[in-house]
């Protein structure tokens, strides 16, 4: 099969659902036109969104494919606004009903951000991804650019899938660093961070989060008695391992009548 005889689906992915919420179109939105529909009217209700940039980009890069002679489609599928499981799984379904409307040997991902691209896995699963194009908004360098820019990243903690890390943690390091110092146990401030911080990159970084919420949703009877399972069999460990060179020790149970010389 020569390159230009595969199928190619361009596709851009909203994970928060912006595209929706703000123009009250349903998705997955199949086809250039109207696509171009309604990212037109997405950047006129919201043209602060970089998400516009993005439906933008997957258009042009459709354009620019089919130019080349390329068979292809292009399509915008969305999450939801809280992010995470639910919202993978939303992608997911959309991504399968595009792919039965269209066959695609391959997709090229429109990005704009790393958030969006937290979905490869969920893509990758469905199809394989051709490339990766990301899209940079070039911004002015000016001071009064800079603020209003820096004000519109602050109105964007408020997003669910952002608050939780960028307001969230450093909520509970402030707690516990209180905490501490009412209770006079400045000393351990240094340990309890790097507690909290090491939980939070490990959850995150394995995507343990995800797991515990999909075996909540599962059976939340089944996840609980696992985790007290867990904490039992560390502590029966730590026990059982404490007491074991306790005994071991010779320094434990001196001998009754010492030697005289």
């Amino acid at each position: 099969m020569s390159q230009k005889t595969k199928r190619i689906l361009v596709l851009s992915v909203d994970k928060d659902n912006d595209i929706g919420r703000v123009t009250g179109v349903s998705t997955p939105i199949i086809g250039r036109d109207k696509i171009l529909s309604v990212a037109t009217l997405f950047a006129l209700k919201n043209p602060e969104d970089s998400d516009a940039n993005s439906v933008f980009a997957a258009i042009n890069t459709y354009d620019s494919l089919v130019d080349q002679g390329f068979v292809c489609e292009v399509a915008v599928v969305t999450g939801t606004p809280e992010g995470g499981f639910k919202s993978d799984l939303k992608i997911s379904s959309e991504l399968e009903y595009v792919l039965s409307n269209f066959s695609a040997d391959g997709a090229i991902f429109v990005s704009d951000g790393a958030s969006d691209e937290q979905v490869i896995p969920v893509i990758q699963a469905k199809i394989p991804i051709i490339s990766v194009k990301r899209v940079f908004v070039q911004q002015e360098k000016s001071v009064e650019e800079t603020y209003v820019l820096f004000y519109r990243y602050l109105k964007k903690l408020g997003d669910p899938e952002f608050s939780k890390f960028a307001l969230g943690v450093p909520g509970i390091l402030l707690l516990a660093v209180t905490v501490l110092y009412l209770l006079d146990l400045i000393s351990y401030a240094m340990i309890s961070l790097g507690i909290i911080v090491g939980v939070v990159l490990i959850l995150k970084g394995f995507y343990i989060d995800k797991l515990i919420k999909s075996a909540w949703a599962e059976s939340p009877i089944r996840l609980i008695t696992s985790i007290i399972g867990i904490i039992i069999s560390v502590v029966s460990i730590y026990r059982g391992v404490s007491i074991a060179f306790l005994e071991a020790s010779p320094f434990t149970n001196p001998p009754l009548f010492a030697s005289s010389v």
